[in-house]
C-alpha cells in the first residue's frame, strides 16, 4: 500500500530550553500544498543537529496524528 501523504519540517525556531517545530503534513501527488500542520515543541540537546531536530519533530508529530486518529475513530 503506497502513502498518500508525507511529513515536512516546514519551521525550526529556538525558544528557550526547546525547539518549536512545525511539521507539514502535504498530499504526495501535491507536496507544496499543506493538507493541515501540527506544532511540537521538542528539548534543546547540547550535541542536537538540525537532522536530530528534524526526525524528532517528524516523530512527534506522527505520534500526535496517530492518537488523534484512534480517538476520532474511536468517536465514530
Amino acid at each position: 500500500m503506497s502513502q498518500n501523504y508525507e511529513l515536512r519540517v516546514s519551521c525550526l525556531t529556538a525558544n528557550g530550553d526547546g525547539i518549536n517545530a512545525t511539521v507539514s503534513v502535504n498530499a504526495r501527488g501535491l507536496p507544496s500544498l499543506d493538507v493541515f500542520r501540527v506544532e511540537v515543541l521538542i528539548p534543546r540537546y547540547e550535541d542536537g543537529t538540525i537532522e536530530y531536530y528534524e526526525k524528532e519533530a517528524m516523530r512527534k508529530a506522527a505520534d500526535i496524528i496517530s492518537s488523534v486518529n484512534c480517538d476520532i475513530n474511536k468517536a465514530a
